[in-house]
């Protein structure tokens, strides 16, 4: 009997900080998270996640991108994930940098034309332009709130 309980109480402990850490409850809505930065060929890249509205609010994933020679950042959607996603990587093939989550292709950069394009997507979208991926989000996020 007791040892039941304590597998019992493992498994809730466990559970919630699970249910805890996919949340990240403790993360603010509108707060910006940098997951990584990768250097390929002649491109910067940084993956980027926002907490949306609520402690329990799914998360919005951006990547941007800039030339070398450019100090502009481009941003992309990745899309909304209900959690706490940093598993994202890129991956370099020729003149293409696909981006992954585990072994999901989500969409490819293309390193001649400087686009993304999302799997099922039938042409690029660039979501704008910004100095930095953090006042975008910024910007982006005083932007909805007006809008509302």
């Amino acid at each position: 009997m007791k040892l039941t309980l304590i597998l019992v109480a493992g498994a809730v402990l466990f559970a919630a900080g699970w249910y805890s850490w996919e949340l990240h409850f403790w993360t603010p809505p509108g707060q910006m998270v940098k997951l990584q930065t990768w250097n390929i060929g002649s491109y910067e890249f940084e993956v980027w996640q926002r907490k949306n509205q609520g402690w329990a609010g799914a998360f919005t994933t951006a990547l941007f991108a800039r030339s070398i020679s450019n100090r502009v950042w481009d941003a992309f959607s990745i899309g909304h994930e209900d959690g706490y996603s940093p598993a994202i990587r890129l991956r370099r093939e020729t003149s293409v940098v696909e981006v992954l989550r585990g072994r999901k292709r989500l969409g490819a950069f293309d390193l001649t034309k400087g686009t993304y394009l999302r799997v099922g997507q039938s042409g690029p979208i660039a979501e704008g332009t910004t100095p930095s991926p953090g006042s975008w989000w910024s910007f982006s996020a005083a932007t909805d709130a007006r809008s509302h």
